[in-house]
Parts: structure tokens; sequence; C-alpha cells
């Protein structure tokens, strides 16, 4: 089987149709919890989640703005890597609140707590070659972007 290097599609068969339980609700974990997780890429893609669907679960948890001197609560579980990499993307997480509507990026984002600045979360290393439906990643402003878009994010409001 030849795989694409960007995207394989792959088709799947069923002899019934495909039902769909709509009842199902995702269950949140709780910062704790997720600091416990023994796989960073399954904290970090939770913690995203969280913050995309407007649950920021860092509010009063004693992260800082620059992720240095954090009194978030470890136990003797906490995973160091996923402390290194929350205090890593400290800016990303501080007082953020929900991101882009569905439909306008193809991952999880969050706003800034003044709306002024969009944090995308990109899976493995960004090739920027990301698509935001309905704008432009590079301007005259800003022609490599270096991760940060200079779209305003009052446009989805």
């Amino acid at each position: 089987m030849n795989f694409d290097q960007d995207v394989t599609v792959a088709e799947l068969s069923f002899n019934e149709k495909i039902k769909f339980n709509e009842n199902i609700k995702k269950e949140n974990h709780s910062l704790f919890q997720i600091l416990e997780t023994p796989n960073e890429k399954v904290a970090a893609f939770e913690i995203a989640q969280q913050l995309h669907a407007g649950n920021n679960i860092f509010n009063n948890s004693g992260l800082t703005e620059d992720g240095l001197d954090m009194k978030i609560q470890k136990t003797s579980k906490t995973n160091p890597e996923i402390m290194n990499w929350v205090s890593k993307h400290a800016e990303a997480l501080f007082e953020t609140e929900k991101g882009l509507p569905d439909g306008h990026f193809s991952g999880n984002t969050v706003l800034s707590k003044d709306r002024q600045t969009l944090y995308v979360f990109v899976e493995g290393m960004p090739t920027w070659t990301d698509r935001f439906e309905g704008n432009q990643k590079r301007n005259s402003q800003n022609p490599d972007c270096r991760g940060r878009h200079p779209f305003k994010p009052s446009n989805f409001q």
C-alpha cells in the first residue's frame, strides 16, 4: 500500500449502515488528571481541546503568563514533561479563551484575553501549510509569520 506524503485517504466499507450515538458526552479531565497523564502528546491534545472549547483549566491554577515561577500544584504522579510543555507554552494557556469557530481551522485554537492574539495548536512540527478559511497567512507586515498570523480575531465574532 502506498501512502501519500501529506494526507492519505482510506476507504472503509461496512455491511450495515453506520449508526452514531449522539448522546456520548466527552468527559473533561481536571488539570491534575491531565498533568498525571503518562503520555505528554495525549495530555497536550487534551489541554488544547479543552481550551478550544472555552474551558480554561489553568484559571486560578498558579500558571503565570511567562511560565516562570509557576505555582501549579504537583503530585508524585505529575509528569515533568507535561509541566515543561505547559511552562514553554504558558503564553497560549494563561487566561486565554475559546478560539475560532469550527470550520475556520482544522484544529484547536484559543484567543488571548485582550482578543488581539490567536494561538493555533498544530500537531507536530508546523509547516505553515495549514489553511485558514477566508484568511491569508501572510501580508506585507509579516511575510513569514514566525508562528503568528496577522489577521484580526475580530473577523470571527
